[in-house]
């Protein structure tokens, strides 16, 4: 029954979402503590707009909501469900209110936090979570009421916000029970007062995020720390992310940010492996299909130092224990590179080309030459450019001149391409399953993928729709419909 529960209550929120009643009250936010190494914004209001659902789409999925619950509610639950679902404004929630996700460092706690615009009436719509049995009665706390899920998680509201908890670790209830009681009687050191909300709110978008590098598990962190100065403190090191939900298009932003003098250090060092930006000098040698296609500009002599310097890298390259003189291919490299992967042939034509200032580490290759015969893949260095390929010569009305993002990639530091359409049914005759379909699911919808960065510190994460004209929340909306057997 629980898990019959969770189902339509997942869809009842998106049909929460359709409407509200607006409230000027923003005291909710200051529950989000200061530490959290993780907080996002969603803009469910703007979002909804822009998922374009009718009056005939929300009255469809009221009537399966209906179907669902039909069996396992009667009485007042399905009375003050109806009478939700007719006006939202009576579950005592303001969708209309940006909602709140938040981590703790390490991830271990996570917390949902949302606008409360009418407590009695929330309080009527917790109550019917308990005779469901989905939850315990509800207690009092100091100046909240709360109650805890299976062990693992929390309800708590009061006036001006509903506040749910989530531990990664079963039975952790009394440590739950004493942070909603310090978040939600906080009075100062909320996250509201810092410099990283404010950014939060500056950046806009449907969804906003900010996260600190410490939000990692702790064997993640390990990982990451020893590819570090050890001087450094991970909280220091955070990326500010806005999701924008465009018409044929959905649009990731990021900008990486620090307070940290040794990072900044260390970025301008890295900074030193380019040598300037991307260009379309090697375009003309791919055809218009390729499946991916990344370009870079890279100073191999500089590349190579960093790498040296690098805690686990370096000590590899110092080991000599490579089959190959790996600072002298790497320094050879002096200029734009692209490798590109295309997609008209059983075997996968593949192209890597650089500019170098020498063809001294042609010698270390050859080892390898037996194997890239069979695979009919050429190397060598020809007018100061390398080459490993075994693709055809295509013309310059078929190359990726001529395709729809090219210029997208003229200036960037770094830039990639990934053929959704071509990986995606690839990807979908290799999974099976629900997994699988999903992602079958996806190419029918995506184009393709970009990734890009702009310098050190902003880059790009864009998701080409086939669909150029409609909200890509709407033709999200329009795929879940399908896969649900609902008429688009």
């Amino acid at each position: 029954m629980k898990t019959q529960l969770r189902n339509w209550t997942l869809l009842l929120v998106v049909t929460l979402l359709a409407a509200a009643c607006s409230t000027e009250k923003k005291q909710y936010v200051n529950v989000i503590p200061a530490d959290a190494s993780l907080v996002a914004s969603f803009n469910m209001r703007q979002m909804i707009e822009k998922c374009a659902l009718s009056e005939a789409d929300t009255k469809q999925l009221q009537d399966e909501i209906g179907k669902a619950i039909k069996n396992e509610m009667a009485g007042n639950d399905v009375d003050l469900i109806n009478k939700i679902m007719a006006n939202p404004s009576e579950s005592g929630i303001d969708w209309r209110e940006n909602l709140y996700v938040f981590a703790m460092p390490g991830g271990n706690i996570t917390g949902i936090v949302v606008a409360v615009s009418d407590k009695s009436k929330l309080e009527e719509a917790m109550n019917v979570l308990v005779s469901q049995n989905a939850c315990k009665p509800f207690k009092d706390g100091a100046g909240f009421s709360y109650t805890t899920v299976e062990e693992q998680s929390l309800i708590a509201y009061n006036e001006t916000t509903l506040l749910v908890l989530l531990s990664q670790v079963s039975g952790e209830v009394e440590t739950l029970e004493s942070k909603a009681d310090e978040w939600l009687n906080a009075l100062e050191n909320t996250y509201a007062e810092t410099e990283s909300f404010k950014k939060l709110v500056e950046i806009g978008g449907d969804i906003a995020l900010i996260a600190s590098t410490d939000i990692l598990p702790q064997q993640y962190l390990s990982m990451v720390k020893m590819s570090l100065p050890e001087q450094i403190d991970l909280k220091n090191i955070k990326s500010a992310v806005a999701v924008r939900f465009e018409q044929g298009k959905m649009i990731m932003d990021a900008e990486n940010f620090y307070t940290d003098k040794t990072v900044e250090s260390m970025v301008k060092e890295q900074m030193k492996i380019y040598a300037g930006k991307v260009d379309d000098t090697f375009m003309e040698k791919y055809p218009n299909d390729a499946m991916l296609w990344m370009g870079i500009n890279l100073n191999g002599k500089e590349l190579y130092t960093y790498l040296l310097n690098n805690n686990v890298l370096g000590e590899k390259l110092k080991s000599g224990s490579l089959p190959i003189d790996v600072e002298k291919m790497v320094s050879a490299i002096d200029g734009q590179v692209a490798l590109g992967i295309g997609s008209d042939a059983s075997i996968p034509s593949i192209g890597l080309y650089a500019e170098v200032n020498n063809d001294d580490f042609l010698q270390d290759l050859s080892q390898w030459k037996p194997i890239l015969d069979l695979q009919k893949i050429s190397y060598g260095v020809e007018d100061g450019v390398f080459y490993l390929t075994n693709q055809k010569e295509v013309s310059a009305e078929n190359s990726l001149k001529k395709a729809p993002w090219a210029r997208e990639a003229d200036g960037k530091l770094f830039f990639m391409m990934i053929d959704f359409r071509s990986w995606g049914g690839l990807l979908a005759s290799q999974t099976r399953g629900v997994e699988g379909a999903v992602i079958k699911m996806l190419s029918e919808y995506i184009d393709y993928v970009t990734v890009s960065a702009d310098d050190a510190t902003h880059s790009s994460l864009t998701f080409i729709m086939r669909d150029k004209e409609k909200n890509v929340l709407e033709q999200w909306v329009n795929a879940v419909k399908k896969m649900n057997g609902m008429n688009e």
